[in-house]
């Protein structure tokens, strides 16, 4: 995703301070509104309307992020380019697997 374009396409959506990060797709911005899934709801109906694409969207405040690098389990060990920490993030809680299944049998 090309980060002019989706910078553009958030901004038009009334969002503030607009950073696309790399190209990875992430976007960090300033909003009034602290509702998650409002800007959530927003920015999907922005992103076929001026890219040409659907795609979910996953919102998370400057707090939650910051929780999680402060939570880093990984705690001592170094960070590089050939070592580094990924997280994904999900729209809801996933479901549980049931008690028996493919991976409980191996």
């Amino acid at each position: 995703m090309h980060g002019a374009k989706l910078k553009q396409a958030a901004e038009s959506a009334g969002f503030k301070n607009v950073q696309p990060l790399l190209s990875s797709g992430n976007v960090i911005f300033e909003s009034s509104s602290k509702d998650q899934a409002a800007i959530e709801a927003k920015l999907e109906k922005t992103w076929p309307a001026k890219l040409g694409f659907n795609s979910i969207t996953i919102v998370r405040s400057q707090k939650q992020l910051q929780a999680l690098v402060d939570a880093d389990p990984y705690k001592g060990s170094e960070h590089s380019r050939s070592s580094y920490f990924l997280v994904t993030f999900f729209k809801a809680p996933p479901k549980p697997l049931p008690a028996k299944n493919y991976y409980s049998s191996l």
